[in-house]
C-alpha cells in the first residue's frame, strides 16, 4: 500500500441518527484508514455530565443497531472505531478512550453515529490516511466490511 494523503472530516452529528461520510471515489484501489475518532460536546452550560457526555461510533454499514445494549459491537466487521467523553470539555484531550480497529480499510463510505443521555447533537473529527494498492485488496476489503462477523 502506497500512502497518497492524509485528510479530516469534522462535523456534528444528532443524537441517534447516522452521519454519512461520504468516501467513495468509485475505484476499488484507493481506501482510507481511519488513524483517529473523537467526539466531544456542543454545548458546554452548566457543563454537567449529563449534557456533556456521549459515546460515538464509526462503521462501514449503515442502519446498524441503535440499541444502547449493543450500541458498541466490536465483533461486527463493519465496526470501525469508538470514542466516549463524560465530563466537560477537559477530557477532549485525552484520546486514550478511543478504539480503532487497527486493521480497518474503507473502500467506500463511513457512518459516524452519537449515542448520549440528553439528546444533544455532538461535534466530531475523524482523520483519515488514504491509500492506493491493487483492486484485490479493494475488493477484500469491500466484502470484509461489509460481512457480519
Amino acid at each position: 500500500m502506497k500512502k497518497i494523503g492524509s485528510y479530516t472530516a469534522k462535523g456534528r452529528a444528532s443524537h441517534l441518527v447516522e452521519e454519512k461520510i461520504l468516501l467513495d471515489d468509485g475505484e476499488f484501489n484507493t481506501g482510507y484508514v481511519v488513524t483517529g475518532f473523537m467526539i466531544y460536546p456542543i454545548d458546554f452550560t452548566g457543563g454537567s455530565p449529563s449534557t456533556t457526555s456521549g459515546i460515538g461510533r464509526l462503521s462501514t454499514q449503515d442502519g446498524q443497531s441503535l440499541v444502547r445494549e449493543s450500541f458498541i459491537d466490536a465483533s461486527l466487521n463493519s465496526f470501525v472505531a469508538a470514542d466516549a467523553i463524560t465530563g466537560g470539555f477537559e477530557n477532549v484531550t485525552q484520546d486514550a478512550r478511543s478504539f480503532i480497529d487497527p486493521d480497518n480499510l474503507i473502500i467506500q463510505d463511513l457512518y459516524v453515529t452519537i449515542l448520549n443521555a440528553a439528546d444533544k447533537d455532538m461535534n466530531y473529527m475523524i482523520t483519515f490516511d488514504k491509500y492506493s494498492f491493487t483492486d484485490w485488496k479493494g475488493a477484500l476489503a469491500i466484502t470484509r466490511n461489509r460481512s457480519q462477523s
